[in-house]
């Protein structure tokens, strides 16, 4: 699934670009120091918006960067009237909706937006028709930025939600799993070690038995032999148990021979 921030961020690429073609298409103003101020507010609006767009998570100079832009957004709308300066603005007002908590995004936007209505308002022969529509405009990137970052904070909520689900299920199989071989530990401890230690008392008292009644010197050294080799077993199968429980597994013990 691809990441939604980076069509965004393309889409912030390409409509600078485009307004920034428009602002240039549209006339420049006969004055020399009002061409210059226009080439000075131009550049002003795209730097603050590259800002926005390449440092979202510094909100400090996030914000003062999309209310920069917007400003100069508004003031090209003042020295180029036909111009699409207010466009800065929408952009500079759905990027505070975007990223900021609400409070913050709002009182910034509103500070944007009665820049942005002044200069249009100022300019047109119908100030009051010119400064609602402005408003309305801005009211309508503001709800469509607020969107998307309540469309972001949700699959972001997801994304960590998912991720604890992944991680408590891990535990859940790890805890299952150290249940199984606790009691597969208990198992053989009952069973394996208790019967290798009774055969290994039984042997002992076979071997004193035969070593008292004059038996064969050979079955006496086979008896020793398989009394040595239960005890060896015995040990083996509580280092078995110690792994299934998941203590440190001792070094292997040789058999005796």
């Amino acid at each position: 699934m691809r990441d939604p921030r980076t069509w965004l961020v393309r889409f912030g690429y390409l409509t600078i670009a485009a307004v920034t073609v428009t602002v240039l298409a549209a006339g420049q103003p006969s004055d020399a120091g009002d061409r210059a101020l226009l080439f000075v507010l131009l550049a002003v609006a795209v730097g603050g918006w590259l800002v926005v767009l390449t440092l979202p998570e510094h909100k400090t100079l996030y914000t003062v960067a999309a209310v920069v832009t917007g400003l100069a957004g508004a003031a090209l709308s003042l020295v180029q009237p036909n111009g699409s300066g207010f466009v800065i603005g929408y952009m500079a007002v759905a990027a505070l909706a975007l990223r900021l908590p609400r409070r913050t995004a709002f009182a910034a936007g509103a500070i944007v937006l009665v820049a942005v209505g002044y200069a249009v308002a100022v300019r047109s022969a119908r100030p009051l028709t010119a400064a609602i529509g402005v408003a309305l405009g801005a009211g309508f990137t503001y709800a469509a930025g607020a969107f998307a970052a309540i469309s972001r904070e949700a699959r972001e909520t997801a994304e960590a939600l998912l991720a604890q689900e992944a991680a408590t299920r891990a535990a859940r199989e790890q805890a299952a799993a150290f249940a199984e071989r606790t009691r597969l530990a208990r198992e053989l401890h009952d069973v394996l070690a208790h019967t290798l230690s009774g055969l290994s008392v039984q042997l002992a008292g076979a071997r004193l038995r035969a070593g008292t009644t004059g038996a064969d010197p050979r079955l006496v050294d086979q008896v020793s032999r398989a009394q040595a080799l239960a005890r060896d077993g015995m040990g083996n199968a509580k280092r078995v148990v110690s792994a299934l429980r998941g203590d440190a597994l001792p070094g292997r013990r040789c058999c005796r021979s």
